[in-house]
């Protein structure tokens, strides 16, 4: 038997109550994160708000955000329980225009019944000039002048981790088909409202696959790899110790049987939560518990 595993939690067949109280599906979900007993869900499709599930209630809402308005938000990663950081793609559009929605990363902190956007900093150029500054062998043009589906600049990865903050790109990959991995080293600091610090970029090669999604559990980064253009369906998980060559490999029972895995958090008892970005209703559900 399979362990797919969605429990009563998470069996609400993606769809809860909206703004004007119908029901609707989360479309494109993107991110996840855990703040103390509430599943923080981000979707493409709602620009201005998060969907929240309470262990205690088991009941999904949709709860808008103050000051908060984006564009093709990617990831999510808790702080704290009342603290995370959000992160757009930073990416052109698929006709190659910029859209300041799409350059955030955003510090979003939790109150009574809403949440609030405290901080928001645009690093597109910093990112650009962070890889120009690599000495790697990447298509700097193509990063910057590209949309995603032709190697420009898209990142769809972020874990807050030990005091720093990583992003994980989706593409460019380097010219030898790494995936590219960029810290940020004052990630404490943001949250004193600091202006972010870049430090290392750093090439993993996940075979020739980009980053799509990124959590740390504590002690180490667990990363999910797919195809850097939508080109190919495979994904694959790998776990990554900061300082190490490689990613290695994890293997978790039944994660090759998700269908489009874009994010994922660890749990404390050492299960995984994986959110799907559907468009529409699939075989599978959007949120998925392995153990």
């Amino acid at each position: 038997m399979k362990k797919l595993w969605v429990g009563a939690l998470f069996a609400f067949a993606l769809t809860a109550a909206s703004h004007k109280g119908e029901q609707a599906f989360i479309s494109e979900a993107s991110g996840v994160c855990r703040l103390g007993n509430q599943v923080i869900i981000a979707g493409d499709e709602t620009p201005d708000a998060f969907w929240v599930v309470d262990d205690k209630t088991q009941t999904p809402e949709l709860i808008e955000v103050i000051n908060g308005e984006w564009d093709d938000l990617e990831d999510l990663s808790a702080v704290d329980d009342q603290r995370f950081f959000a992160m757009t793609s930073h990416s052109l559009t698929k006709k190659g225009k910029k859209k300041t929605e799409r350059e955030q990363l955003m510090l979003i902190s939790k109150k009574k019944n809403t949440f609030e956007v405290n901080e928001s900093w645009s690093l597109r150029k910093v990112i650009i000039s962070a890889l120009e500054n690599s000495a790697l062998d990447i298509d700097l043009v193509a990063t910057e002048k590209s949309p995603p589906a032709e190697g420009g600049l898209n990142v769809e990865g972020l874990a807050y981790h030990n005091g720093q903050i990583f992003l994980g790109l989706r593409s460019p990959l380097t010219e030898k088909g790494e995936a590219l991995l960029l810290t940020i080293e004052n990630g404490e600091a943001l949250l004193q409202g600091a202006s972010p610090v870049f430090g290392q970029v750093l090439p993993l090669p996940l075979g020739k696959k980009g980053i799509r999604g990124l959590t740390s559990n504590g002690t180490s980064l667990m990363l999910i790899a797919g195809s850097s253009d939508d080109t190919e369906k495979a994904f694959s998980l790998h776990q990554w110790l900061p300082g190490a060559k490689y990613a290695a490999s994890f293997k978790l029972t039944d994660f090759d049987t998700l269908i489009r895995p874009e994010a994922l958090v660890a749990e404390q008892n050492g299960s995984f939560l994986f959110v799907q970005d559907f468009e529409e209703p699939a075989d599978q559900k959007v949120i998925v518990k392995l153990d």
